[in-house]
């Protein structure tokens, strides 16, 4: 009979809250930012995950919010991606008796969340993958960064490229994107040099402070072209405010997380040592792509992904109003020319398509009352069930 007793206190003990410990707090702090690891996910799952993010899908084409900490491609080490949970999507949206095939027209990086366009129609593929290769595709993400940049609004057009680097505290080598300024600047005379020589890919970024608190900003960047981590590098290498979260651009030579100053940290409750746990916050939160549909007054498709659930939370603690949305602008196709043009580069005629930034000679902007807008939900499909 005692022995009965004792369980039954036990298992009362069991259902009191734990007290607030520090030890405890900590624990809470770190498990409200704590992301989802999809090692052990099971492709079902995914699928059914990205299903209840799809924005627009239509007979051609399928967009949604890519969820945070999922790779949109295979590689060494990842056993989860976007790809692999296609077919599966396909039958979730078309029916189960149906084979549509989905393709990826473009990348984002793993911890980067936002719209992600997929299409069924091979020649709709060929045409985005065209605008995202010729930078005529518009895209606005949004991100929160460790300092506010000055000046608040401008364009960083510094090309950057790959590089071997040591972390100088394991010795361990890694990859990472670096800047290749074309031009040195001595801040002592104010003079500026040129360099004979630079091994780096055109990049230019635009960029907004849409709101800012202490030590904190929200910036819109609309990237003019597509290299690897170019957001990423430009924010904390050339306007010396990585984006929260980024452990791998916030040193230059060291994997070691990010260094948050003290007033963040007491946002989020969490003990400097803890600082690892902080996701990145980078949203493609908007993109434009032109040219998508038949109608002859309404040609183009603007998409709007809703924030991830730890960016609005960061949003909050912050106090950060992003304001009024800045206004789009339609890149229209350059005319096609009659003429292949020469495939030798010493030739005068030679035109690179994938380096190509100059658009002075594609035709007038078209008016932004020629897009559809997406912003919730809307699927026109039919589901067959047999």
């Amino acid at each position: 009979m005692d022995i009965a007793k004792e369980l039954r206190q036990k298992k009362l003990n069991s259902d009191e809250p734990e007290k607030d410990t520090e030890e405890n707090l900590v624990k809470k702090a770190v498990n409200a930012i704590k992301m989802t690891d999809f090692t052990y996910v099971e492709d079902e799952a995914i699928a059914k995950l990205i299903r209840r993010h799809v924005i627009y899908a239509d007979n051609k084409m399928v967009i949604f919010n890519k969820p945070y900490g999922l790779s949109v491609h295979d590689g060494d080490g990842i056993s989860k991606n976007v790809k692999q949970v296609l077919p599966m999507l396909s039958k979730m949206i078309y029916g189960v008796s149906t084979d549509v095939p989905l393709s990826l027209c473009h990348r984002l990086d793993k911890n980067t969340t936002g719209v992600l366009v997929c299409t069924a129609d091979p020649a709709l593929e060929s045409h985005v993958k065209k605008m995202f290769r010729l930078n005529l595709v518009t895209r606005k993400m949004w991100a929160i960064l460790v300092g506010i940049p000055h000046p608040q609004m401008g364009i960083v057009n510094i090309p950057i490229g790959q590089a071997q680097t040591t972390d100088k505290l394991t010795s361990k080598q890694f990859t990472r994107m670096v800047a290749r300024p074309t031009v040195s600047y001595d801040k002592m005379t104010g003079e500026e040099t040129a360099r004979s020589f630079s091994r780096g890919q055109t990049a230019i970024t635009k960029f907004r402070v849409m709101d800012s608190s202490r030590d904190v900003s929200l910036v819109e960047f609309e990237p003019e072209t597509g290299v690897k981590h170019q957001i990423r590098l430009h924010a904390a290498d050339c306007l010396d405010c990585p984006i929260l979260g980024d452990h791998k651009y916030s040193k230059m030579d060291s994997l070691a997380p990010q260094k948050v100053p003290i007033n963040i940290l007491n946002r989020f409750k969490l003990p400097p040592t803890k600082t690892r746990y902080i996701p990145m916050h980078l949203h493609q939160s908007q993109i434009l792509i032109p040219d998508v549909f038949d109608h002859p007054e309404k040609r183009h498709l603007v998409v709007g992904a809703r924030m991830p659930v730890h960016m609005d939370r960061a949003l909050r603690l912050f106090r950060l109003n992003p304001g009024k949305p800045s206004q789009w602008k339609v890149k229209a196709i350059p005319p096609p020319q009659l003429e292949a043009p020469p495939s030798d580069p010493s030739n005068p005629l030679f035109r690179n398509p994938q380096a190509e930034t100059d658009f002075s000679n594609v035709k007038p902007v078209d008016p932004v009352d020629q897009c559809v807008f997406v912003f919730r939900s809307q699927l026109h499909v039919k589901y067959k069930k047999y």
